[in-house]
């Protein structure tokens, strides 16, 4: 779309509206088919994307954008293979269905059944992070929804580059190319104007907390909550150093985003000290900074510093881990259910009473018992997906941003002609 037009919103979103249902009556092999072709585009254009990523990080440089967006921004042939790969795995999943059909309690003749039904107009807000596009509009031809984009300003040149591959593969596969459109990037269209825009039907918003809580706060549609980083851990004193470390350590691997960080530990009064000395040299060699609460940064100054008070209910979104001693696990759950993220928190026990308690008293959307929270857009094994974040608790769709977040189902009354 040309950023120099003047957009009307309410005519995009139609076009999509209308995309969206040529995608729900056509094939589901057709549609995998077209995301399959989508991932081949993108290896086969890999490196004009490189080139138009390029021009976007030089712009950035020179604005003096973020450290953070920049990494962010910057795509690799790593990153392009990582999302290949996701395509690719996208193409072969199974097409969720639902089909259930009982009799209907009350009319003797008749069932009730329920059908999966795309949410309609999906809206994907967010800053850096290129590929979301590919992702999520792989996701939506899965699930038979319509797709708007809009992305940042710091990554016009390669977002137009992506939208373009996508509307190709779509014309290309005889499915409807306006099902997906991507919004200028500029102030043409404001974000506040979307998140109440009725006429979509959910609103995905990814990026720093500074980018989506505003969007979050003004949206008067159903919207998710995706969040990064400032998930908790409870070490328990029957725990060990090499544990917490390994729960640390990989939680903080992702690329670009290391979605399910750890990045605050409350650590049981009754851990050793020697334990804590090694896990902090470990870490500091590995590159970590360390900090603490005032209680531990006093106690341990050579290792800890002072955290402030408001880090503990915000994500760091770097390698940072801090600490604070709790007197038990029922005021280190108080403290995560106030504090943390609310979608991956994580506790290092060998008692199976503690593993209960914090599993049934935790509000998270997920909760890893001695297991690294690590989060991958694509994960293997029989209940193999692509998710493209992570929400924290309440809200719209607590837990993974999967297919089945992008689906609802509609009740079906079926009954019996009477006879004449």
């Amino acid at each position: 779309m040309d950023a120099s037009a003047t957009v009307d919103l309410l005519e995009v979103i139609a076009r999509v509206r209308h995309g969206a249902s040529g995608l729900g009556v056509s094939a589901y092999q057709q549609r995998d088919q077209a995301i399959a072709q989508l991932a081949q585009r993108v290896k086969s254009e890999q490196n004009a994307i490189l080139e138009a990523n390029t021009l976007d990080l030089e712009t950035s440089r020179e604005l003096a954008i973020s450290g953070l967006l920049l990494t962010w921004l910057k795509l690799t042939p790593e990153r392009i293979h990582n999302t290949i790969q996701i395509l690719e795995h996208l193409a072969v999943l199974p097409t969720p269905t639902l089909t259930r059909l009982s009799t209907y309690q009350g009319m003797a003749s008749s069932h009730q059944g329920w059908q999966v039904t795309p949410l309609g107009v999906i809206g994907l807000l967010y800053e850096a992070f290129p590929e979301l596009a590919l992702i999520l509009g792989g996701m939506c031809l899965k699930t038979a929804n319509g797709l708007l984009l809009r992305g940042g300003s710091e990554a016009t040149h390669t977002n137009q580059i992506l939208a373009e591959l996508m509307a190709d593969t779509l014309e290309q596969a005889q499915l409807p190319p306006t099902s997906i459109q991507a919004l200028p990037c500029d102030r043409s269209v404001p974000l506040k104007d979307l998140v109440v825009q009725s006429q979509i039907d959910a609103i995905v918003p990814y990026g720093r907390p500074s980018f989506t809580q505003p969007l979050i706060r003004q949206a008067t549609l159903p919207i998710f909550n995706p969040v990064m980083g400032n998930c908790y851990l409870f070490w328990s004193a029957s725990s060990s150093n090499e544990l917490v470390r390994t729960i640390l350590v990989g939680s903080h691997q992702g690329l670009p985003d290391a979605v399910n960080a750890v990045e605050k530990v409350l650590v049981d009064i009754n851990v050793k000290r020697p334990l804590l000395n090694l896990l902090w040299s470990d870490l500091t060699e590995r590159g970590f900074e360390l900090q603490g609460d005032a209680e531990m940064a006093a106690e341990f100054p050579d290792h800890l510093t002072l955290a402030n008070p408001e880090d503990w209910q915000q994500p760091y979104l770097r390698k940072v881990v801090a600490f604070k001693w709790v007197a038990h696990l029922t005021e280190a759950i108080d403290w995560i259910n106030t504090h943390s993220s609310g979608h991956a928190d994580c506790i290092a026990t060998e008692s199976y009473r503690e593993s209960r308690q914090f599993t049934l008293a935790i509000s998270s959307a997920t909760v890893h018992i001695n297991a690294c929270p690590r989060f991958s857009r694509q994960s293997s094994g029989p209940h193999s997906t692509v998710a493209l974040g992570m929400c924290g608790r309440g809200g719209f769709r607590p837990g993974p941003i999967g297919l089945g977040s992008l689906l609802t189902t509609k009740q079906i009354l079926h009954g019996e002609p009477s006879p004449s």
